[in-house]
């Protein structure tokens, strides 16, 4: 899943990246992999183990990991991993960092874009801002 996180946010359930963890044999993993260290990369760089925590079990096969404070930098783009010998290839959350924007709505979270509409040559037809709200998701 893809999900916003502001730069340097300061709220660890809020940095939080969630992975589906899937054994070699394709089944549910079976093995408990609390402790073990997932990857990031960032802007398309390297995967490695710097920036984020070690996963801790929510429940089956569902971990979380948190991402360091340090590497919530405005406009980056951030993958999450994790492999080991139990597991296939195991993608978690991509996050975007973006700073947020009060919509006045009883301090809801939102980010404005503009949506535009483009004919079969690509040229713009129409264009219509647009508000996501609620672009965080909570954990816990």
């Amino acid at each position: 899943m893809s999900i916003i996180i502001a730069p340097g946010e300061t709220d660890a359930g809020k940095r939080a990246v969630e992975f589906l963890l899937i054994g070699t044999d394709g089944m549910p993993l079976a093995a408990d992999k609390t402790g073990e260290q997932p990857q990031i990369s960032v802007d398309g760089g390297v995967f490695g183990a710097t920036g984020i925590g070690v996963l801790a079990l929510v429940s089956g096969n569902r971990y979380l990991a948190t991402l360091t404070q340090a590497v919530l930098v405005e406009g980056r783009t951030i993958r999450t991993r994790f492999a080991d010998g139990d597991t296939v290839e195991c993608w978690g959350d991509t996050v975007q960092v973006e700073e947020f924007y009060e919509s006045g709505l009883g301090g809801a979270h939102a980010v404005p874009i503009t949506l535009t509409i483009v004919d079969q040559n690509g040229d713009p037809v129409v264009a219509y801002p647009v508000t996501i709200m609620d672009a965080t998701r909570e954990t816990g």
